[in-house]
């Protein structure tokens, strides 16, 4: 079984700088159970998980910390720019998981753009 990981890309709905301020804690917040990366107001969360279980549970461990997070610094997430990924590698089935963020359902695609790059959700490195 490989390994299944998520990238979840938000655009919050302020100004850039003062998110940074805030959105400064979030790799801390989320630290011990998934990894951010932040580039102005684009953020990026992945959760990795080689057992499918694991990762679910891991997954929305990771959205109610967020939400929690948003909650206290009076932010809130811009669904319409809010996108779910799953990257698979060609050998692995997709698995039908529905992520839910303050009773708001993430949107499934098959890509993204990040920095200009546009990822699926098949890596290869052919």
């Amino acid at each position: 079984m490989g390994s299944y990981w998520t990238r979840s890309s938000t655009k919050l709905s302020t100004g850039p700088f003062i998110v940074l301020v805030y959105i400064n804690d979030l790799p801390i917040t989320i630290g011990k159970i998934a990894k951010s990366t932040i580039f102005a107001d684009d953020t990026s969360i992945i959760v990795t998980n080689d057992n499918k279980v694991d990762f679910i549970s891991t997954l929305h461990l990771t959205m109610i910390e967020i939400s929690s997070l948003f909650r206290s610094n009076l932010l809130t997430l811009n669904y319409d720019k809010t996108r779910f990924l799953q990257f698979l590698t060609k050998k692995q089935n997709e698995m039908q998981q529905q992520v839910v963020m303050s009773n708001s359902i993430i949107t499934n695609t098959n890509s993204t753009k990040l920095l200009g790059l546009i990822i699926g959700k098949i890596t290869s490195l052919n």
